[in-house]
């Protein structure tokens, strides 16, 4: 069992960074497996002032996923290249993960499925996915000529949201709830 009052390492970092070039991932699935360790995480805040300091805790669950990346051609009056993003929860539930110990949060017990199911949930997993080589559609606003790949793609749990604005739009997020895409860039500062 991990120590929860050890040092942990920075969440969700990839076992290994994507690799390819141009047409590598037309030959098949490009798999990134991505782990988050359980622990415990204390951080007192000093208020000053002869105030008592507050403690502040944050307990996880482990957590283990792949991003399973994918892309083929799509016929129409334009190339296109459509991509899959698949993010596979491969927690389980090993009972040693579910029986914590002392580090339990008071009231958190896992006497129904759903508690126990949260513990290892990727409810807030968000993807950022980049290209040097092209542009992302809007999924909600596609241009004309992108209307029926626009209309095939199937977003089950994850959203693509394009940012960068209309005119760099070379980044999408994918994020578990709807959201708009970035249709504004940034405003400019004067004296910058």
């Amino acid at each position: 069992r991990t120590d929860p009052s050890g040092p942990r390492p920075d969440p969700w970092e990839p076992a290994g960074a994507a690799a390819g070039g141009p047409g590598s991932a037309r030959s098949g699935a490009h798999t990134i497996q991505l782990s988050a360790p359980s622990g415990r995480r204390v951080r007192t805040v000093d208020h000053g002032g002869g105030a008592a300091p507050t403690r502040i805790t944050w307990d996880s669950w482990s957590a283990r996923a792949e991003l399973r990346l994918s892309a083929g051609l799509y016929p129409g009056p334009r190339p296109l290249l459509r991509l899959r993003a698949e993010l596979v929860n491969t927690s389980g539930w090993p009972s040693q993960a579910d029986e914590a110990g002392e580090w339990i949060p008071a009231g958190w017990t896992a006497r129904t499925p759903h508690r126990r199911a949260l513990r290892h949930a990727l409810i807030a997993v968000h993807v950022v996915l980049g290209t040097d080589r092209g542009r992302f559609v809007s999924l909600t606003a596609p241009p004309d000529w992108a209307r029926d790949a626009a209309r095939d793609c199937v977003n089950d749990g994850l959203w693509p949201a394009v940012v960068g604005g209309p005119a760099d739009p070379t980044a999408v997020l994918i994020a578990p709830v709807r959201i708009p895409d970035d249709r504004q860039p940034p405003p400019s500062r004067s004296g910058a």
